[in-house]
């Protein structure tokens, strides 16, 4: 990609050309709201780092304030058509905000919303979406838990007030998801693919800690527009771990082991979970493998969306190596790894330093991170600020 990118910048100023012909903004927003809290700094640099590499002019901002934020809208308002916005933050369906490592200070408590004007609630000062110019905006991800639980949301209202297609969450989402959904949705935006097939592809793993929150998204607009400013014409780039099985096809539950073992004639079903997860795009089948009991991150997903039926292989080049990995959790003595010692010692830590928010247990998991080679006790915490009633989901991670 980057040789191409270099081939076409010579081509252009040999004929008296230079690369902003092709400039267009992107902004990605995340920050960190602190020790024991929730961190979207992260994917809004992955944000950042893809748009840049695919010909945007990007702006990355990671300690907003009101002041930066505003200074980037009139930015984006002013640069032209076909811009991408990001955004991660503690959310509701009217809200995203930030607060930059928990500061007090009243200019780093920021956020949008989706009503008309700027407003400030709680010491809050939220700028309104309508503000970004948002017929400029190609692509506008609103990503946050319940950004778009209701029919009337931010992510529909900033599709109203003029962006060309964009993306919300229904349910509330795991922080430990964001960074991985993110970063397949912009690796496949950045190799050609529409904004369609990315969400579908970042919906496609078998990794997560909560397939059916993540996936959950309302899309709005043209989500068959590419993304990719320098290489508009760029092919969609073949991946071998994505099989397209079928186009027009209905998808019955009874073929599915069959797509499988086409690919991988060894697979015993008898070895797997299935998680049937169904959402405003279509069908999602994952199947996990099992090793004694334990849910690992690996194994194989088929969709149905868009009138194709897909088969992604998330094995990470494991399928061959099942005995390895039984024998590795066969060493594993767990019963000497205290869950209630762990989910005491989350929710202590995270009560200490977010007084102000409600926290409370949400759920635990064990699973075996094959990508990391461990086996983890995920501890989910709810966090629930009752004045801005904006929500996330904290994770916390032990190996046991």
């Amino acid at each position: 990609m980057k040789k191409s990118i270099k081939l076409l910048t010579v081509l252009l100023t040999a004929f008296g050309f230079t690369t902003n012909v092709f400039a267009k903004a992107s902004v990605s927003i995340g920050t960190n709201f602190g020790s024991g809290n929730v961190n979207s700094a992260g994917e809004a640099t992955t944000a950042y780092n893809y748009t840049s590499s695919m010909g945007y002019t990007a702006y990355l901002q990671t300690v907003p304030t009101i002041s930066n934020v505003a200074s980037l809208a009139s930015t984006f308002s002013s640069s032209g058509a076909n811009g991408a916005l990001f955004y991660l933050g503690h959310a509701n369906s009217s809200r995203i905000i930030w607060n930059y490592n928990g500061n007090t200070s009243s200019n780093y408590k920021v956020g949008i919303t989706r009503y008309g004007s700027m407003c400030s609630m709680d010491g809050y000062d939220l700028l309104s979406i309508s503000a970004w110019g948002l017929s400029n905006a190609k692509l506008g991800v609103y990503m946050g838990c319940e950004s778009a639980k209701d029919t009337t949301n931010i992510a529909s209202e900033a599709y109203a007030g003029g962006a060309k297609a964009t993306l919300g969450w229904k349910k509330s989402i795991y922080d430990g998801d964001t960074d991985t959904w993110v970063s397949r949705f912009y690796y496949r935006l950045s190799n050609g693919y529409t904004i369609a097939q990315s969400r579908n592809y970042a919906n496609s793993y078998t990794g997560y800690i909560d397939s059916s929150s993540i996936t959950d998204i309302r899309s709005y607009g043209a989500t068959s527009n590419t993304m990719n400013v320098l290489t508009p014409e760029v092919m969609s780039i073949k991946d071998n771990t994505v099989h397209t099985i079928s186009v027009g096809t209905e998808l019955k539950e009874a073929d599915l082991v069959s797509y499988i073992k086409k690919y991988n004639k060894d697979f015993n079903e008898k070895d797997y979970v299935v998680e049937h997860i169904t959402n405003d795009d279509g069908d999602i089948y994952n199947y996990n493998l099992v090793i004694n009991g334990i849910k690992t991150t690996i194994g194989y997903t088929i969709t149905n969306s868009e009138n194709k039926i897909e088969l992604i292989d998330n094995m990470a080049g494991k399928a061959s190596k099942i005995n390895e990995l039984k024998q590795f959790v066969a060493k594993k003595d767990l019963r000497n790894f205290d869950k209630e010692a762990a989910i005491e010692e989350a929710l202590n830590r995270h009560k200490v330093d977010h007084k102000e928010m409600s926290i409370k247990l949400r759920d635990t998991h064990v699973r075996y991170n094959v990508e990391k080679g461990r086996i983890e006790f995920v501890v989910a915490i709810d966090y629930y600020d009752s004045q801005l009633d904006v929500k996330s989901i904290f994770t916390e991670t032990f190996e046991m």
